[in-house]
């Protein structure tokens, strides 16, 4: 720190461009080992980001110890550099197209206006001050724009990158409007040292932001993993009986009714002997879409094994749940399947539905779980492509697809 002529304490350049420089050396140690062994790309761009960063304050730093194009085209264009890296990570992280390498454009244009304002410090600083603001911008704009689970971490990182391109662009207007604004960049002064110390606090914000929303996408992840059948993407059995106990223990509190069914994909097994296992794989993902088109936002699938999948609807009378599996029995059998351009054999599903009535008691999810099973096992003995309904009474709405499910109760 240096003391100004008015008394006010001005942070020296040359000390920050050093610790600068130290603490991206830091962080580039610590962040190497810390996620050596899960080193995606968008974490290689990163880590080459604090890389070039380092680099490029160093030789800010060596200001007259080495040549004047090493500390000022070559370090300038080594932060315009890192702000594409992150710029590129941020791409990568999101998993957006990096298309023609878009990122890295401002990067030759930094070094063609630094080569041809050399000798000029104040268009040297005021054309790099304007490109560093568009770069900021563009990382504002990108995490702005993004949807994911974790909003608020968007929104100060990117908040933070937005107003660095603001205060980029006023240091453009500055050095263009204000004669008496120090021209070089270690020149000691008020504004330099406003400068250094937003730039500090964008780097600290940055760095932990990005920590933050790596490992929250690694979270995101592991619940995944742990949540979903590796397969179809539909929710695992697990999964399935965790939500099934809590929409159980709400009917209990509430007495809304509630819908479980059990489908079964009907002679699978041929499908895998005649076409293969891939084929196989194939119609799983594709049933898993299709039902999913069908359900409404409260309703949820599930993979309970093989070829059986289960779906819980919600808040879904007898009538509701039997409408809802001839839908879906429909759309199973409305699938035309192909694969390397080969029709593969029509797919039917028998459907088992149980339902628990607005108030009506259930001992447990395994309880309801058995009334749909042996419903599924009635439809598969009488003839399959159909759904029984194994709950006591059944709405007069029920659509007219049902009849045979119907017949098969009696």
């Amino acid at each position: 720190m240096l003391p100004s002529t008015s008394g006010a304490v001005i942070v020296d350049p040359r000390t920050a461009a050093v610790f600068f420089s130290v603490t991206a050396m830091t962080l580039l140690v610590l962040a190497f080992f810390s996620f050596r062994r899960r080193l995606t790309p968008a974490i290689h761009l990163w880590l080459a980001s604090l890389l070039v960063h380092a680099a490029a304050w160093g030789l800010v730093a060596l200001r007259g110890e080495v040549p004047n194009w090493a500390s000022t085209i070559l370090a300038f264009s080594l932060l315009s550099l890192h702000h594409a890296l992150v710029l590129a990570s941020l791409v990568r992280f999101y998993h957006l197209p990096l298309r023609h390498y878009w990122p890295y454009w401002p990067v030759p244009l930094m070094v063609a206006v630094l080569l041809w304002c050399a000798g000029n410090p104040a268009a040297s600083q005021m054309g790099g001050s304007l490109i560093f603001a568009v770069q900021m911008i563009l990382v504002g704009v990108l995490l702005s724009t993004r949807s994911d689970p974790w909003p608020g971490l968007r929104v100060v990182i990117g908040g933070t990158a937005l107003a660095g391109g603001a205060l980029m662009l006023l240091r453009a207007a500055l050095l263009l409007t204000d004669p008496g604004l120090p021209k070089e960049l270690l020149t000691p002064s008020p504004e330099q040292g406003g400068i250094f110390l937003f730039g500090f606090i964008f780097r600290l914000v940055f760095a932990f932001g990005f920590l933050l929303l790596l490992e929250a996408q690694r979270y995101e992840e592991l619940r995944v993993l742990a949540t979903r059948d590796p397969l179809t993407g539909a929710h695992n059995r697990r999964s399935f009986f965790e939500s099934a106990e809590q929409e159980v223990a709400r009917h209990r509190r509430n007495g809304e009714p509630l819908t479980l069914m059990i489908l079964d994909l009907d002679l699978f097994k041929q499908i895998n002997d005649d076409y293969g296992h891939l084929a196989g794989d194939q119609v799983l993902r594709e049933v898993k879409v299709a039902i999913e088109r069908l359900l409404r936002l409260p309703d949820s699938l599930a993979r309970y094994g093989g070829e059986e999948f289960c779906i819980l609807a919600p808040n879904t009378d007898a009538a509701g749940g039997a409408t809802l599996a001839e839908r879906v029995r429909n759309g199973i059998a409305g699938l035309t399947l192909t694969l390397d351009g080969k029709s593969l054999q029509p797919v039917t599903a028998s459907i088992g539905v149980a339902t628990l009535a607005a108030g009506e008691p259930v001992a447990n999810v395994d309880e309801l779980l058995a009334r749909a099973d042996a419903a599924l096992y009635q439809a598969k003995n009488a003839g399959r492509n159909r759904v029984v309904i194994a709950a006591p009474a059944i709405c007069a709405a029920a659509p007219e697809g049902l009849s045979a499910a119907l017949s098969a109760m009696k």
